[in-house]
C-alpha cells in the first residue's frame, strides 16, 4: 500500500515512525493550501486561497488545477466518493465560511449555506452533514436542501470540529472561554444533536482537528499556550494520550488507516 505525507512536499515513510522520503515537491501555487481530503489511496484533493483547489488519481505522483473562481478559499473539504463532497469555503481573509457541494468531484460547486460562520464540517454519508464554527453546529438529513441549528445554548464556546459515527453518535469539539480561562471542550451526542453531554478539558486551550479511523479510534489537535498536540484516542475521547508535541506547521492532516497516514504541512 501507498503511505504518503502531503505537505508543500509529498513524501513517503519508510517507516511509521522513522523517515520520508521526497517524491513529488508540490506544483507552484499562488495562495496557501488549507486542506487535502482523500477517498482511498489514489483519490484526493487539496484545496487553498484564492481558487486553489488541486485533485490527484495517482495517490499524489501527480496533481491537476481544478479552474475555480479566486474569489473563494477553500477551508476543508470532505468527500464520501469520487464525486460527490462538501466544503466550508470563504474569502481570502476571513476566518470563517459558508457551506459549498460539488457532484462532479470538484469541478463545480452550489453554496448551499450562505452563513459564513462555519470553520469545519463532517460528511458521514450523502445525506447526513454536519458543519461546525462559531457556537453554531448545524445539520442535513438531506443532502443540504436543508439545515438546522443543533447546538446547545451556550455561552462562551467555540466549535472547531465534528466528527459522527452515524447521524445520531457523534462529538463535536472546541473551547469554552468562562471570562477568565480558555479551554478545551467536548461534546457528545447519541441522538443527532438534541441532547448533548458537555466535559470542558483544563488540559488544552483548544481542541480541534478530529480524525477518526473507527467508532473509538481517532485522532486530534490541540494547543496549550504556545505548545501544539497530536492526540489520540481509544474510546472516542473518554481519554487519550499525546502522541506528539510542539508542530507548529501542521495545518491539517489525514489518517487514511492504522498504518496509512496523510498529513499537509503549512509553511
Amino acid at each position: 500500500m501507498k503511505k504518503y505525507i502531503i505537505a508543500l512536499l509529498i513524501l513517503v515513510p519508510l517507516s511509521l515512525e522513522a523517515q520520508w522520503e521526497i517524491i513529488n515537491d508540490g506544483p507552484d501555487l499562488l495562495g496557501f493550501l488549507n486542506t487535502i481530503d482523500f477517498v482511498n489511496e489514489d483519490v484526493g484533493w487539496i484545496g487553498g486561497n484564492v481558487g486553489t483547489l488541486l485533485k490527484t488519481t495517482d495517490g499524489g505522483e501527480n496533481w491537476n488545477t481544478i479552474n475555480i473562481s479566486d474569489s473563494i478559499s477553500f477551508k476543508q473539504i470532505d468527500f464520501i466518493n469520487e464525486s460527490i463532497g462538501w466544503a466550508v469555503c470563504g474569502d481570502y481573509w476571513g476566518g470563517g465560511g459558508s457551506v459549498w457541494k460539488s457532484i462532479d468531484g470538484g469541478i463545480s460547486w452550489i453554496n448551499q449555506l450562505p452563513d459564513f460562520s462555519f470553520s469545519t464540517l463532517h460528511c458521514i454519508d450523502e445525506n447526513n452533514i454536519y458543519v461546525v464554527g462559531g457556537n453554531k453546529i448545524y445539520k442535513t438529513t438531506n443532502g443540504g436542501t436543508n439545515w438546522v441549528n443543533v447546538a446547545p445554548n451556550l455561552p462562551g464556546r467555540k466549535y472547531n470540529a465534528a466528527w459522527f459515527q452515524d447521524s445520531q453518535t457523534g462529538v463535536v469539539v472546541g473551547n469554552y472561554d468562562d471570562g477568565t480561562n480558555v479551554k478545551g471542550i467536548i461534546l457528545k451526542t447519541t441522538n443527532g444533536g438534541s441532547n448533548w453531554n458537555v466535559t470542558t478539558v483544563n488540559q488544552f486551550n483548544n481542541i480541534y482537528d478530529l480524525q477518526f479511523l473507527d467508532p473509538s479510534n481517532g485522532y486530534f489537535r490541540a494547543h496549550k499556550d504556545t505548545s501544539n498536540f497530536i492526540c489520540k484516542t481509544g474510546n472516542m475521547l473518554t481519554n487519550w494520550v499525546i502522541k506528539t508535541v510542539n508542530l507548529y506547521s501542521i495545518e491539517s492532516y489525514q489518517f487514511i488507516d492504522t498504518n496509512c497516514k496523510q498529513y499537509y504541512e503549512n509553511y
